[in-house]
């Protein structure tokens, strides 16, 4: 069984800064991730929206085709950037010598984690273990998530089609930038919230200036509504929000 100092399950931006500051304190470090290095905030929807919504601001010309922005390109372009990203971050994790592994940890015991990988499994032994493995999307109650439909933030960069319309529901930053993201795109925008303001939790006149300029930007507000049921309609969706909208 090999063995470390220190453990670390989940090679996210928190995974990955854990394993660099111990290898730096001299410590024998494992990291262990069965996605790419980097996880979902570089991989998936975080990095991959602020890259879209900068690649789109400021190379607009290098993806619009007849007026049209081509979003297999753009979404071709975000791909490449971040998988790039992600042979950084694990270039720089084996230059300090942090061994990886590629695989499912669980832990087994205080002292114990095993991998399970695609073709093995096995235990590793090591002093400290570290868990970085993040969060996941969690649907809502009434509306389950349904591939290509009904989908979670990480798995939207997954489908490279622009939809004509596209129903967003949230209050908080990522829901908001999608929102430009999708209408930058092409598509008809509908932003939802039980919420009655976007960021609640903000100063008034900073929650009044995004409104506005979601507005601004053709986005449907619809604020302080719930979904209360859905139809599925082919490959649509006939959504109805509480008070009957």
């Amino acid at each position: 069984m090999e063995s470390f100092d220190v453990i670390i399950i989940g090679a996210g931006s928190s995974g990955v800064s854990a394993a660099l500051r111990a290898s730096d304190y001299g410590a024998r470090v494992c990291i262990i991730e069965q996605d790419s290095i980097g996880g979902s905030c570089h991989y998936k929807t975080k990095h991959s929206l602020k890259l879209g919504l900068s690649l789109l601001k400021n190379n607009e010309s290098k993806f619009k085709v007849d007026g049209v922005v081509d979003s297999k390109q753009l979404f071709f372009e975000i791909t490449n950037v971040l998988q790039s990203l992600s042979n950084l971050y694990e270039q720089r994790l084996l230059d300090s010598g942090v061994t990886i592994k590629k695989g499912i940890g669980s832990l087994i015991s205080p002292e114990i984690v095993q991998v399970k990988s695609i073709d093995q499994t096995y235990d590793l032994n090591a002093k400290k273990i570290i868990i970085a493995t993040g969060s996941s999307p969690i649907a809502l109650p009434t509306v389950p998530f349904e591939e290509d439909i009904i989908v979670s933030f990480d798995d939207i960069f997954k489908n490279h089609v622009t939809p004509k319309r596209v129903f967003l529901v949230g209050s908080g930053d990522i829901s908001c930038e999608l929102s430009f993201f999708y209408q930058m795109l092409g598509s008809k925008v509908f932003l939802s919230s039980s919420q009655s303001r976007l960021f609640p939790d903000q100063d008034p006149e900073i929650i009044d200036a995004l409104e506005q300029s979601l507005k601004h930007s053709k986005v449907k507000l619809l604020l302080g509504k719930e979904i209360s049921s859905y139809y599925k309609n082919g490959g649509s969706l006939d959504i109805t929000l509480s008070e009957g909208v």
